[in-house]
């Protein structure tokens, strides 16, 4: 039996904005034949309604059935992917391994970020990439549900120094806790193990190949990543 892949995208955090460019509809025809396209329109004008909605992409055997936008959005508009930006970040961190960049994910993260910001204290130092990647560091943070937490992060002078001065509460690697700016430090490392920014890797590594454009990159305030 032929499946059908729905895949809804809506809006998730703030550092990268992507701009997305129509799949190619070359073998729309083909693919419609077989699809029920009274309940597709009808599933379609459903979804459509539902907030925060931006696309709507049915495929079916490699070829695009139907596709369509919604709440002003489009083919040529920037889109704010926000915690998507996450899942990119590790691919990076994935790229710079394979590439030699970094030994492993098993590296401290104090090899990376004494230089810049002077000694860590051992318990924070010997966290390594796996727990910022799995977001088990161990460090205090109250960031789901709480967009204080964040806002306080985003706003601080120095947002590296703001998740170090956090106390150690739980054993790293024990214990998932949803900490974006654990995710900020996998982009520091990145630009330290590489020595380039990660904007200029990202673009190098992946957007390029994938001939993906993208429009912002936020850096953080003072160790520009």
């Amino acid at each position: 039996m032929n499946k059908l892949f729905l895949i809804s995208i809506s809006a998730l955090s703030t550092f990268l904005v992507l701009s997305y460019s129509s799949c190619a509809l070359d073998n729309i025809a083909d693919a419609q034949q077989s699809v029920n396209q009274q309940k597709l329109n009808d599933a379609f004008n459903t979804l459509g309604n539902v907030g925060g909605i931006k696309s709507i992409i049915v495929s079916q055997n490699d070829s695009i059935v139907k596709e369509q936008f919604f709440n002003s959005s489009g083919p040529d508009i920037a889109h704010d992917v926000r915690s998507v930006t996450k899942s990119v970040t590790a691919l990076l961190i994935g790229i710079a391994i394979d590439k030699g960049y970094i030994p492993s994910v098993e590296q401290e993260i104090g090899d990376y970020l004494t230089p810049l910001v002077g000694n860590i204290p051992t318990d924070k130092s010997e966290i390594k990439l796996n727990h910022l990647l799995t977001m088990s560091s161990g460090f205090e943070w109250n960031e789901w549900g709480n967009y204080n937490e964040y806002n306080n992060w985003w706003n601080s002078p120095d947002q590296i120094t703001y998740l170090l001065n956090r106390n150690i509460v739980y054993q790293p690697g024990s214990y998932f806790n949803y900490n974006s700016a654990g995710s900020n430090l996998l982009s520091i490392i990145l630009s330290q193990a590489s020595g380039k920014l990660a904007e200029d890797f990202a673009k190098e590594f992946l957007f390029n190949p994938l001939e993906i454009n993208f429009q912002s990159w936020k850096k953080d305030k003072v160790h520009y990543s």
